[in-house]
């Protein structure tokens, strides 16, 4: 297994190289913002063999790290173990953030480069104020674990199912006209919805395209006169 990491962080070197890229991020998430992401979105276990939950990367052409929380320290020290990644404590008082660490160690000029499409705006944002500061440049459109992982899973297609109103408490009318309150109070016109717990909350649906989780992939958009999901 740990061939197969060291040759697949070799490899992302080698696109990276290519592509113009002084360091490379994965978060592991979904373009949903899961915790519990999809086959398809494992990136971070595939390029690490790290499994636990909760854990981001970066990857330059010197170093390879790899930050989680203390759930995790035990796992990921022994499943980084002969892959050369090193683990780095995450939340706690003393940590480096990975913002604070890609400002110390790369130079006016270097572009980091993630796909965006799994990140949200605010660390994005965040990101581009701390690293901006030393002329870094930040690229959030370039997924290059796609360019890498032959076979990669598809997208899950799980068959979706309406949740009874008497399990729900509530129906979808109902719920949507309280969203609908609650938007009129902040003054929105709309409400988009990504994260699958909350569509399935929203629209009394059920499904399993995520393990252990019954949730369907999908987003939905609230206004004040429609109500629509976006799915398979």
């Amino acid at each position: 297994m740990n061939n197969n990491i060291n040759n697949r962080i070799k490899k992302i070197r080698e696109l990276m190289l290519n592509n113009g890229l002084s360091a490379f991020l994965i978060n592991g998430s979904d373009p949903h913002l899961s915790e519990y992401v999809p086959d398809r979105w494992k990136t971070r276990d595939y390029l690490s063999g790290f499994t636990g939950s909760f854990g981001f990367m970066a990857i330059i052409h010197e170093q390879s790290l790899l930050w989680t929380d203390s759930r995790y320290y035990l796992q990921a020290e022994q499943q980084l173990e002969g892959t050369g990644i090193e683990m780095m404590k995450a939340r706690e008082p003393e940590s480096i953030s990975l913002e604070q660490w890609l400002f110390q160690n790369l130079k006016n000029g270097n572009i980091v480069g993630f796909d965006g499409t799994c990140y949200a705006a605010a660390e994005i944002k965040q990101l581009k104020q701390t690293l901006n500061k030393k002329g870094i440049i930040i690229n959030d459109q370039i997924d290059l674990i796609d360019d890498l992982w032959e076979n990669r899973p598809s997208l899950p297609n799980s068959k979706a199912f309406l949740h009874p109103i008497n399990l729900a408490g509530k129906s979808r009318t109902e719920k949507i006209s309280q969203l609908r309150d609650l938007m009129h109070k902040s003054d929105a016109d709309c409400s988009i919805i990504s994260a699958l717990d909350d569509l399935a909350w929203t629209f009394n649906i059920r499904g399993a395209d995520v393990e252990c989780n019954p949730v369907v992939l999908g987003y939905g958009i609230v206004s004040k006169n429609e109500a629509m999901l976006f799915t398979h």
